[in-house]
């Protein structure tokens, strides 16, 4: 080896080891660990005491923020038809192809355009196909 390629890798060396001397003494601090528990010890604690589950929901975003640094969509139910008569939400029933109010019970029909098949309507044509030893024979053969 050369001498240049001699004081490269010295310094190579020397820049690993301060490296490594850094990361030991963040180590023997608990820094990383003391930096989390400062960035998140209100959100924790804010967790475990509320009932909420909305408030719990809001919470937990803000906790996946901090430590993940992304956060969690927060889908809500769109109410898609309400009752005339009682004024509560109608559900969705597929298999009925309904609608349903969940407090006086009142049914609508509704058309649902599907791709997927439904298993209850009996015009599916079903392609069948059996193993026969024989075919496989033949098939050998030839």
């Amino acid at each position: 080896m050369n001498i240049i390629e001699n004081i490269i890798d010295k310094s190579n060396i020397k820049e690993k080891i301060k490296d490594l001397k850094n990361e030991i003494y963040h180590i023997e601090n608990y820094n990383e660990e003391l930096d989390y528990y400062n960035d998140t010890i209100d959100i924790l604690l804010n967790y475990y005491n509320d009932n909420n589950i909305n408030n719990k929901a809001s919470l937990f975003n803000n906790y996946m923020k901090i430590v993940n640094n992304r956060t969690i969509k927060n889908e809500k139910k769109k109410i898609i038809n309400i009752c005339e008569k009682c004024g509560f939400e109608k559900n969705i029933k597929l298999v009925d192809k309904s609608l349903m109010c969940i407090n006086c019970g009142i049914v609508d029909e509704i058309f649902i355009d599907s791709e997927k098949p439904n298993f209850k309507d009996n015009n599916i044509e079903w392609k069948v196909c059996l193993y026969k030893r024989g075919d496989h024979l033949s098939e050998i053969l030839n």
